[in-house]
């Protein structure tokens, strides 16, 4: 075992403050900073409290902002894309495939004339199929690029071109083809593509456009759809639009729900710090980290809130809380950096992971987690100082070093540190 490094231990010297315990309260949005670090999770930013409190809000329904924060906003977005791959690639796949026939069904099922036949076939076989086609592989290759929406857009407005540049030019030749035909575009992209609503906003505005062109450039065309039609087509486009923009909405509720519920899993509920479950999973994270990089070293240190037990007994549960979640507070403040993390494990008990920590380094992180709780100056007549103090047992971790281990070693000496008086530390390196 590498030989033990004893410092002296530091008394923390703040003045005593009653009101100390409660300065938690008004530091609530610094508490709930954490960061989930599990190498399978996408999930690694930092939520604030604004954040958390605003997907409460979201899954809730009890706010009329239903965008997420950033960056959660974009990886919802990513979500919605790769869920929904398979229904783009059959919206996509199945418009190809009614392009690629259309030379065996058109006669069929318009009886249309010569001329307008080989117009669908040259226009189908030459542009449409082909189109899709590709469009059909852009998605199956690339489902969560925001570019592939666009291409969806694009597209489908070139389809609604083509079927209204069809209808009207077909009109002129005395051949009418039913309006229904281009309108089931939008529609059916509306309700089966999955698109965000700003995207639907787009396709339906061109769709408006584009009908209302095919108008002023055709006037004399049989083409021309009746008051009828375009009510009817206001109505389905309307109720397919309300339509998903409800479910979009009930989507980023669940979303929201299953988020909180995922960070709950993960955190402390009182001070906001990751839990143990996160720290082990943190821990392994870092052991792996450390078998890619061997010269480098980690701090393991376990902190203990001197009296605590006393310190509850005489000033109340409430109190005791205010203790705790400044105390955290105050130990997340020590771990800055992307691969620290300060984690509350149980009761009054924390710990404290310090990434590429070297060994001479050791007795002054120590020394500063004991100042940091010292200097809170929380009141606590059951303590000899006078104050809310801590005691630290800290280990230094190389590479394959397992959890258990690295515990058993820190705790060792925290009890050596209390057995010493509290309210300092011990360092084994």
């Amino acid at each position: 075992m590498p030989p033990a490094s004893d410092a002296p231990e530091t008394a923390a010297s703040s003045t005593p403050s009653a009101a100390g315990a409660q300065r938690w309260q008004r530091s609530g949005a610094s508490l709930t900073r954490f960061q989930l670090s599990r190498p399978d999770r996408r999930r690694t930013d930092e939520l604030g409290a604004a954040d958390i409190q605003q997907l409460e809000a979201i899954a809730q329904a009890q706010t009329h902002r239903f965008r997420f924060p950033q960056p959660l906003e974009h990886e919802f977005q990513q979500y919605t894309r790769l869920s929904a791959r398979t229904a783009r690639i059959s919206v996509a796949l199945l418009t190809c495939l009614v392009f690629a026939t259309a030379p065996i069904w058109t006669p069929l099922a318009f009886m249309a004339p010569p001329e307008t036949f080989r117009l669908i076939t040259i226009i189908s076989l030459g542009l449409m199929a082909p189109l899709f086609a590709a469009l059909t592989a852009a998605i199956a290759q690339r489902p969560d690029a925001p570019f592939v929406e666009w291409l969806m857009i694009l597209a489908f407005i070139i389809e609604i071109v083509t079927i209204e540049s069809i209808r009207y030019l077909s009109g002129r030749a005395g051949f009418e083809i039913e309006p229904s035909l281009a309108v089931a575009v939008p529609v059916s992209v509306l309700a089966l593509a999955r698109l965000p609503l700003s995207r639907c906003l787009i396709l339906v505005g061109a769709y408006v456009v584009c009908t209302s062109a095919a108008t002023r450039l055709w006037p004399d065309s049989i083409a021309h759809r009746s008051p009828t039609a375009w009510l009817m087509e206001v109505i389905l486009i309307g109720m397919v639009f309300l339509s998903v923009v409800w479910t979009r909405l009930s989507l980023r509720r669940q979303w929201a729900a299953n988020v909180l519920l995922e960070i709950l899993a993960y955190r402390d509920a009182l001070t906001g710090l990751p839990n143990r479950r996160a720290f082990e999973e943190h821990y392994e994270t870092l052991s792996l980290a450390l078998e890619r990089d061997p010269e480098r070293t980690m701090l393991f240190a376990l902190v203990d809130l001197d009296h605590f037990k006393a310190l509850n007994d005489h000033y109340g549960h409430d109190y005791g809380d205010g203790a705790l979640a400044e105390s955290g507070l105050a130990l997340s403040g020590l771990a800055r950096r992307a691969f620290d993390m300060a984690a509350r494990i149980g009761g009054e008990e924390f710990v404290l992971l310090l990434y590429d920590c070297a060994p001479e380094a050791a007795a002054p992180r120590a020394e500063a987690i004991v100042a940091a709780i010292g200097g809170l100056g929380i009141e606590h007549k059951g303590s000899p100082l006078g104050i809310m103090s801590c005691s630290v047992g800290a280990v230094v971790v190389r590479a394959g070093e397992p959890l258990s281990d690295a515990y058993r070693r820190a705790d060792e000496c925290l009890y050596q540190a209390k057995r010493r008086g509290r309210n300092g530390y011990r360092v084994l390196t």
